[in-house]
């Protein structure tokens, strides 16, 4: 056999491994997002079950809740982030009403676009670090502080 060949066998063979090595990672690191995903929502129907004990009750309905996460994923969607998800924090009144928003995105793929094919599954707070700066996040975050609702989204 020539040596070029056996340089060619070498090659294809690492890459495999490397390959391989990914994959499991990938596999490895998806369900252990899923499982800190799951327990997130666990968490927050926690939360709201203690506010409710509060007397802390939602402002709204849970279908409006459902229409700002679709708005929310639709924003995220591809390319760039509109401009329109700071609107919808500017609704949020209290905790309960931060809560009920991220219980109802729940768990979600958003799509990296045409340029980027990494779609990103998670959580909707997840879905805004992924999408948003810093700076956007502190943003939003005071929003929701002038509003009087001590949760953060990060």
């Amino acid at each position: 056999m020539p040596i070029w060949a056996k340089g060619v066998i070498g090659t294809a063979i690492a890459g495999s491994v490397v390959v391989a090595a990914w994959s499991i990672w990938s596999m490895v690191k998806r369900r252990r997002d899923q499982e800190k995903n799951r327990a997130l929502l666990s968490q927050v129907r926690k939360d709201l079950a203690a506010l409710s004990k509060k007397g802390i009750e939602p402002g709204y309905s849970q279908g409006q809740y459902k229409i700002w996460a679709d708005s929310l994923q639709e924003c995220f969607q591809g390319w760039g982030t509109c401009n329109n998800y700071l609107d919808i924090f500017k609704m949020i009144r209290n905790d309960a009403d931060l809560l009920l928003l991220i219980d109802a995105y729940g768990i979600r793929k958003v799509s990296g676009g045409k340029l980027n094919p990494v779609d990103q599954e998670g959580t909707l707070p997840q879905a805004m670090v992924d999408e948003l700066d810093a700076n956007e996040i502190f943003v939003v975050n005071q929003v929701l502080a002038k509003n009087g609702v001590k949760t953060s989204i990060a």
